[in-house]
């Protein structure tokens, strides 16, 4: 039996649906035993096409539902907003389908602090400073971004990073960083007791993805960000003056990113032109609500097991 018939064993008399990735006449033939109907349209090099509900599938697809991605991006949001429990099935579809999206470089966040990207950019090799890299962090919700430069690339700096400018900036908020990406650089990855990024991350308790070799897609918004930074700042900043201290470039570097996260306008998905600041700011409101459901949910089950307890 496949993983489909298992999934519509137990129905009876009614009608499924399904996309072209469904056109098997063995499973057809399965419906039919159980007299349930298959809106399923036939795949384009079928040599004899197979009536179907017309009416009924175009209601599937004037909802977005008409492709395996988008079914399960409507059951996210379901799940998220009535809080409904799912199959093994259905959560390992998810996580499947979530991964395939994250390594194709589309990162769905629900707001400010779910998730971070951060990356390493090399900035150059300078006179009297030496190399010099920059640490960059993104919000990936509210695109809000902050940068600092070391004259080396290590676990030391990428955690010093977070430490001295990330994570105070969300606790100042009172949002919460849940989540980290990066990639599988030797600053971000080896084993948690000999390694400085890893261990601050165990501390702060911030969850940490790395994303699938070959794929540098995945951490794209480090990368354009890179980009834009490199066009609106590094070219014309690096021309117009000569750096002989890392403090100096430093401070024309936060001057740029006060103007970028306050001022300049976003086109990036969502953002409808506002600066990232201001998109982080009208979400606040999502993670302090999403914080007093999780904080109502704990209490409750808190309290539902002192009770038990005090039954017996």
């Amino acid at each position: 039996m496949t993983q489909t018939e298992k999934l519509t064993k137990d129905l009876k008399d009614t009608k499924i649906l399904g996309d072209k990735g469904y056109d098997s006449q063995q499973f057809v033939d399965f419906l039919g035993k159980n007299n349930c109907e298959a809106v399923i349209p036939s795949r384009s090099n079928c040599k004899k096409k197979r009536e179907i509900d017309k009416h009924l599938y175009k209601i599937w697809k004037r909802n977005n539902l008409n492709t395996l991605d988008r079914r399960l991006k409507a059951l996210e949001k379901k799940v998220a907003a009535e809080g409904i429990i799912l199959t093994e099935s259905q959560l390992q579809e998810l996580e499947k389908q979530k991964s395939k999206r994250e390594a194709q470089g589309e990162i769905e966040t629900e707001h400010s602090g779910f998730l971070g990207s951060q990356d390493t950019y090399y900035v150059g090799n300078f006179k009297g400073i030496g190399e010099a890299y920059q640490q960059t962090f993104v919000d990936t919700y509210s695109k809000v971004a902050d940068a600092k430069l070391y004259t080396e690339k290590s676990a030391i700096t990428a955690a010093d990073m977070l430490n001295d400018r990330v994570v105070p900036f969300f606790n100042g908020l009172e949002i919460p960083l849940m989540r980290t990406l990066t990639d599988r650089g030797t600053e971000y990855c080896r084993t948690l007791e000999n390694h400085a990024f890893e261990l601050f991350l165990s501390i702060e308790r911030i969850d940490h993805t790395k994303t699938k070799a070959y794929t540098p897609q995945t951490n794209g918004i480090c990368e354009r960000f890179h980009k834009t930074m490199k066009n609106e700042f590094y070219d014309s900043a690096l021309r117009k003056k000569i750096y002989t201290s890392l403090e100096e470039l430093q401070t024309d570097v936060d001057s740029w990113l006060q103007y970028y996260n306050h001022e300049r306008p976003h086109g990036g998905k969502y953002r409808c032109g506002r600066p990232p600041m201001q998109t982080f700011n009208e979400g606040k409101h999502t993670v302090i609500d999403k914080s007093n459901q999780l904080a109502y949910h704990k209490n409750a089950s808190d309290n539902h097991y002192l009770y038990d307890n005090l039954d017996t």
